[in-house]
């Protein structure tokens, strides 16, 4: 569980009211989203990366070496929020390969660090496509960037 779970999911929620989208908040070891929550949110258990990812325009996740693995194979854009131990090696690898323009370490996590992150992220759409250099997350970028989700995972474990 996160330290306070209720706390990070009202700071996503927040986020996700001013950018005005949709999501899906994947609740893993985090515990979040346990209460109601409003329409256009909907919270999972568990679910495979490898199912869920390929159907969100960008995926916030906590930047552990499996969950960027599962990012780069779905070719979508991910937004890297680093915990702790080897994550922030792995979302400054994405920065470098063209996968993310956002990194927030969880330190600066806020709704306004979120909403600017998610709004670098999508704005980005070429300059990511363009210096890609994984065959799946360029072929994947066009098609996933108009769908309008996002994918929440912070399973920090």
């Amino acid at each position: 569980m996160h330290h306070d779970a209720e706390a990070l999911t009202g700071l996503i929620l927040e986020a996700l009211r001013e950018l005005g989208g949709r999501a899906i908040i994947q609740r893993g070891w985090a515990g979040l989203a346990r209460h109601a929550l409003p329409e256009g949110v909907l919270a999972v258990d568990f679910v495979p990366h490898s199912w869920l990812f390929p159907r969100a325009a960008c995926v916030v996740h906590h930047g552990g070496a499996g969950t960027t693995a599962a990012a780069f194979r779905a070719g979508v854009p991910a937004v890297i929020v680093p915990h702790t131990l080897e994550q922030p090696l792995w979302a400054e690898f994405s920065r470098a390969l063209g996968c993310t323009v956002s990194v927030i370490p969880f330190q600066q996590l806020s709704a306004a660090s979120l909403v600017d992150g998610l709004r670098r992220m999508l704005a980005s759409e070429l300059h990511v496509f363009e210096n890609s250099t994984l065959p799946s997350h360029a072929s994947r970028w066009v098609e996933v960037a108009a769908r309008g989700r996002v994918t929440v995972d912070f399973d920090a474990r």
